[in-house]
């Protein structure tokens, strides 16, 4: 592919001319990849932040295809522990990254099964669904992209398998796309925030059965403020959904601080909001 991209001048416009519109985030088509690696390094150092070497690749149509050399490492808190295969990090590298999105936004986020089974598989599909919903709620969210997968491990110690998974969207990308910047603040004070964004955040939140996340920790949110001149606006974006009720992954525990029985058990955190901002 490479080598066709860099000499072959019809190649090269015929490439450009197919991916210079598309929205990996935006199309609604399953993204079919493969993934190359050690997977038994992977699980067994999976409570570590060390990048290992992987190869990722892309089917374009039947006769070509991509690969590239990524990086990737676990991430997440307690799926790495529950979990026989942690979410990962993936690092591209931007030299040989074709789609502009990747190059300029190297770092994504991938969710994998967490384990090779059918509840596995129904936990990654329901929390992809979580993301998706409050897609419809509100354009200040992140987007994924939905993936089939074939696992394939260097060492042959882990049989070749295949699962889905999903990228999440950057948050660079979901700034720039929003004319936003990410900002690190805590102990943030609703009144600098958006009113609206914070009324939808809430009742999302209520709605899935999510007590996991805290705007005055940090806690699975990012901090976004519009490029607006006229105002000094906070936008609250959540991620992470897996201890929602919505979800009720087996190793879902119900937050500590509420007298909470279980994770389907729902519990509004948010604050009270006009009316005038609540749909």
């Amino acid at each position: 592919f490479d080598s066709l991209l860099t000499h072959d001048l019809a190649f090269r416009e015929v490439m450009k001319e197919e991916f210079e519109e598309w929205d990996m985030f935006g199309s609604p088509e399953i993204l079919p990849i493969s993934l190359t690696t050690d997977f038994k390094l992977l699980t067994r150092q999976k409570l570590k932040d060390e990048y290992q070497q992987a190869v990722m690749n892309y089917h374009l149509n039947d006769t070509v295809s991509v690969n590239w050399k990524v990086k990737i490492r676990p991430r997440g808190n307690a799926r790495r522990k529950a979990c026989f295969y942690p979410p990962l990090k993936i690092n591209f590298s931007k030299k040989e990254v074709f789609w502009e999105q990747l190059k300029e936004h190297d770092k994504v986020k991938m969710v994998i099964e967490c384990r090779n089974s059918n509840w596995a598989t129904q936990i990654l599909l329901l929390e992809y669904y979580a993301y998706k919903v409050y897609n419809l709620i509100t354009d200040y969210s992140f987007r994924v992209k939905l993936l089939e997968v074939s696992y394939t491990d260097t060492s042959e110690k882990i049989n070749p398998d295949q699962g889905y998974a999903f990228f999440i969207e950057d948050v660079d990308l979901l700034a720039s796309r929003i004319n936003a910047v990410k900002v690190n603040l805590k102990n943030i004070k609703e009144q600098v925030t958006d009113h609206k964004n914070l009324a939808d955040f809430y009742v999302f939140q209520y709605f899935i059965g999510n007590t996991d996340w805290s705007i005055k920790a940090d806690h699975n949110i990012e901090l976004l403020k519009l490029n607006d001149p006229f105002r000094s606006i906070l936008l609250t974006i959540p991620y992470d959904f897996d201890y929602a009720g919505i979800v009720d992954a087996n190793y879902a525990l119900p937050n500590d601080k509420y007298d909470l029985e279980s994770v389907r058990e729902r519990m509004y955190l948010g604050s009270c909001i006009e009316e005038s901002y609540v749909r």
